[in-house]
């Protein structure tokens, strides 16, 4: 009896452990908390709380990342009342994202086996790997956006700001039953057709995703959301493998704690597809061709990765100099050109235009960075070049911040995402990524520190006396006297 009660007790103390983990796990889990708040007020009238919301989502994911706990994290914790320490309310936190994690799969698993997509991101890929299997270049027909918007009629379009239907006013972003209604309309009549739609975004992504989509389009299945399972499966695997071997269960709890991605990312967009290779590309930075070709691909398969580029080479030139950085450029170029050649022969023109829709085309302003506050008329829309150059600013002090300062680290993996939360739109799954990349970088701070550990010097008696004072070149590592958070495990 006693051994059964022992065996109670320490089957209770690891859950406690596992839902109440250690300050970097929990600060994971309270961003994705804040991130998962940010979509659930996405609407101009609240704001200033998903503002808010976003920005203290990305300030424990920074949190997550450090080397060390930041003093004032700990500073401010101990200022916390008494009553709120009860590491309780943090396992409950835990299992209210847990549970929300449970319901938003819930809520999408048929998806899976019905191939009902939801977004055009989604269901224009499946649609190109299909014309693909029927011998035909997707980035040249324009026709099957129609076919598209018939075939998947919850998936709604992007509608173009300054059109015919849906006019000038930035404020006022067309209805998601609006657009599927305009949509289906000149789908069924081409009669009524006008510059409402762009039928380019049926294409308007580079080939790399097409041809990730196409095993799974081709052996029949209905949906292609499998691929993304399988690459955050990929993601994840990465992260653990990496993580000694006690993090690796409060750790993997800290990213399936993520409702934010897996109702904004995983069952209705690709960006996974995409970030899974940034993330192997720095994973494997030591290993120059397979990390250059990694990150190549993530270009090729998604645009998102662009703004990552800048970033991967100032660590890789930083690391093994410039000369480096430019042959691993050229690798990441070709790496992002070959999946692409085909199309660029065929229709190089074509091609261009489709990649480029996504910076070129008018489109509404919408997401969860600093433009709500114009949704809401706190301040001016201005122009759309006025959000980029904010982002080619803002991606430019961070450029400038890796660059200057002294340590080289992988931080920029974090902040390079970061500068599209000011563009002119900015929706949530440009940034419910940003908690695995916090995990990774945290990780390899990890085991940084492991490897750089050295056992305390033996002492030998000395032969003669001497007053001379001599410091060994292998002095032990100093204990830290940053305080920890009272409590937290």
């Amino acid at each position: 009896m006693a051994a059964v009660t022992q065996r109670i007790g320490e089957i209770r103390d690891w859950v406690a452990a596992l839902l109440c983990p250690n300050w970097r796990w929990m600060s994971l889990i309270a961003g994705s908390m804040f991130l998962f708040e940010t979509i659930r007020v996405a609407e101009p009238s609240q704001a200033i709380l998903g503002i808010a919301s976003s920005l203290l989502a990305f300030l424990f994911f920074w949190v997550a990342s450090r080397p060390e706990q930041p003093l004032w994290y700990a500073e401010l914790w101990n200022r916390v009342p008494a009553p709120l320490k009860w590491p309780g309310w943090r396992g409950m936190l835990t299992m209210i994202l847990l549970i929300n994690s449970y319901y938003t799969i819930l809520g999408h698993i048929s998806d899976l086996f019905t191939g009902n997509y939801h977004t055009d991101a989604i269901s224009y890929i499946h649609e190109d790997a299909d014309l693909l299997l029927q011998g035909r270049n997707p980035f040249t027909a324009d026709d099957a956006f129609w076919t598209a918007c018939l075939r998947w009629p919850n998936a709604s379009a992007t509608p173009l700001l300054g059109s015919k239907l849906f006019g000038n006013n930035p404020a006022d972003y067309p209805s998601f039953k609006k657009t599927i209604a305009a949509q289906t309309a000149e789908a069924l009549n081409p009669a009524l057709r006008s510059n409402n739609f762009d039928p380019g975004i049926v294409h308007n992504y580079p080939a790399g995703i097409i041809w990730l989509a196409l095993p799974f389009i081709w052996a029949g299945l209905p949906s292609m959301i499998w691929l993304n399972l399988i690459l955050f499966a990929v993601m994840v695997g990465i992260i653990l493998a990496r993580a000694p071997r006690e993090e690796r269960w409060p750790l993997g709890l800290a990213l399936v704690a993520a409702p934010a991605f897996l109702d904004r990312g995983l069952f209705i967009n690709f960006d996974v597809d995409c970030l899974v290779f940034a993330l192997a590309a720095w994973n494997w930075l030591d290993k120059r061709v397979t990390s250059a070709i990694l990150f190549g691909v993530a270009c090729a398969v998604k645009q998102l990765a662009w703004f990552i580029a800048p970033f991967y080479l100032l660590e890789v030139a930083r690391r093994y100099g410039w000369r480096e950085a430019l042959g691993r450029g050229g690798i990441a170029a070709a790496a992002f050109v070959l999946p692409n050649l085909p199309f660029i022969i065929a229709s190089p023109r074509a091609w261009f235009h489709s990649v480029m829709i996504p910076l070129t085309d008018p489109n509404f302003p919408m997401g969860n960075g600093p433009i709500m506050l114009a949704a809401k008329g706190i301040i001016p829309f201005g122009s759309s070049h006025f959000w980029l150059a904010l982002v080619v600013i803002v991606l430019g002090a961070f450029l400038l911040l890796q660059w200057k300062r002294p340590s080289i680290t992988s931080d920029g993996l974090l902040l390079s995402l970061v500068p599209l939360w000011f563009s002119w739109r900015s929706p949530m799954n440009y940034f419910n990524l940003i908690p695995v990349f916090a995990a990774w970088i945290a990780v390899t701070h990890i085991m940084a520190q492991r490897t750089k550990a050295v056992e305390p010097p033996h002492h030998e008696a000395l032969e003669e006396p001497s007053t001379e004072i001599t410091l060994p070149e292998d002095l032990p590592p100093v204990a830290s006297s940053e305080p920890q958070l009272a409590g937290v495990r």
